[in-house]
């Protein structure tokens, strides 16, 4: 049995296993371990993942801002980016790329 806090999922859609077409998805938790679980139906796939989702309180930046990359915000993107190391920093440097990039619309 394992905790979901701090347990991240990632879809990674239908795959070839033994001749069959499975659906696939990762959990990695808290302490970097991944696991990789498939389902036989694309309904199953949906299932699981949308309740594993709510679960551990899945949002993605994508659901909250419209990141745009032109060739202006590549520099700035680029910029922001370098001024960050650990994990902490670099989801600082993504908040402030999307306020750059939602300033300039």
């Amino acid at each position: 049995m394992r905790s979901l806090l701090g347990c991240f999922i990632k879809e990674d859609g239908a795959e070839k296993v033994e001749d069959r077409s499975m659906y696939a998805f990762v959990l990695t938790f808290a302490n970097h371990i991944k696991k990789r679980y498939y389902v036989p139906t694309k309904d199953e796939f949906d299932k699981w993942c949308s309740v594993i989702k709510e679960l551990i309180g899945y949002s993605n930046l994508s659901d909250y801002y419209e990141i745009k990359v032109g060739p202006q915000c590549a520099t700035t993107r680029r910029a922001i980016w370098a001024r960050g190391s650990s994990a902490l920093s670099r989801w600082a440097c993504i908040a402030r790329l999307a306020r750059a990039l939602q300033s300039r619309s």
